[in-house]
């Protein structure tokens, strides 16, 4: 019964450090960066989703999010041969691709996921170069 109510306490404790969003999940404040640096981070994040979901085959749409990050993205997806859909394409034929660029106590932290796969790194931002600072972490579902 003791470790029961331990548990049960440090779940509410845990609990209360998070912030969370309208939508259910955590509301997480995007990285302010410069649009330079957003570019590269956007361009080593598409060539890394390319080398693990097709670009021929895949029409993508991106999360909504405002942050100097997204027309970045949005130009690398281009650019490494994806479609990413506009407002007026139906929802169920794209692939959502959520993103963000957060800052950690290493570095910034670059996500993309979708509903089968995430890809994750960090990386080191001294003026306007950005350097990744370890590997590209990929989880699949």
């Amino acid at each position: 019964m003791r470790r029961s109510l331990l548990a049960f306490a440090c779940c509410v404790a845990l609990d209360s450090c998070q912030a969370p969003s309208g939508d259910g999940g955590l509301a997480i404040e995007p990285a302010p960066v410069s649009p330079d640096v957003a570019a590269v981070i956007a361009g080593d994040m598409a060539v890394r989703l390319s080398e693990r979901l097709s670009p021929a085959s895949s029409l993508i749409r991106l999360s909504d999010e405002a942050s100097e990050f997204s027309p970045a993205l949005r130009a690398s997806l281009k650019a490494s041969g994806y479609t990413v859909a506009s407002g007026a394409t139906p929802k169920a034929k794209a692939i959502i691709l959520s993103y963000g660029l957060t800052q950690s106590a290493d570095g910034l932290l670059a996500s993309l996921s979708t509903d089968e796969i995430r890809l994750a790194r960090i990386y080191a931002v001294s003026g306007a170069r950005v350097t990744p600072t370890g590997p590209l972490s990929v989880t699949t579902f």
